[in-house]
């Protein structure tokens, strides 16, 4: 099965970047945990500006599917509550091998 990833674009007001990035390390332990890998980025020229990046081992285990345990659940509701998402933040892309057959 194909690697999957999410790039998502999410916008933070100012006075809760820190409880964001919290929630998001510890939401990224538990990617990690499954198998995937995590990374978020910020634009330093517009405040609140994020992308956060999941990669899971195949589309069955990403983060775009509903939270099977509940500290995953309750970590995506916590963020939510937080961050601004853009409405395309759960297109699930799959990769393309690009070796020969």
């Amino acid at each position: 099965m194909p690697r999957a990833l999410i790039a998502s674009r999410a916008t933070v007001p100012r006075g809760r970047e820190a409880d964001y990035v919290a929630i998001l390390a510890r939401l990224a332990a538990l990617v990690r945990t499954r198998g995937g890998h995590f990374w978020l980025f910020r634009d330093p020229g517009t405040p609140g500006a994020f992308l956060e990046f999941t990669e899971s081992p195949g589309a069955e285990e990403h983060r775009a599917r509903p939270a099977s345990d509940t500290e995953a659940a309750a970590l995506e509701r916590r963020l939510e509550a937080i961050a601004h998402y853009a409405p395309d933040r759960r297109v699930v892309w799959e990769e393309v091998s690009l070796e020969e057959p």
